[in-house]
């Protein structure tokens, strides 16, 4: 991925830490209750260049560490 500041390529890490970024509640199945889907990123990009980073909820397939 690009940086779009830049434009360097990006490096992807695994980030583990629940932010709690929870969107409109639903039900998962019909005898469930209803609670809110969770958007918490489960990677990040960080450019070396400039410092910018974005996140993504997209698993880490392989890690740049």
């Amino acid at each position: 991925m690009k940086c779009l500041r830049c434009q360097t390529e990006m490096k992807q890490y695994p980030f583990n830490q629940n932010l709690k970024i929870y969107g409109s509640c639903h039900k998962p199945n019909p005898f469930a209750p209803e609670q809110p889907k969770s958007h918490n990123p489960h990677s990040i990009f960080i450019c070396d260049n400039c410092g910018y980073m974005e996140f993504s909820t997209k698993a880490c397939e392989t890690s740049d560490i």
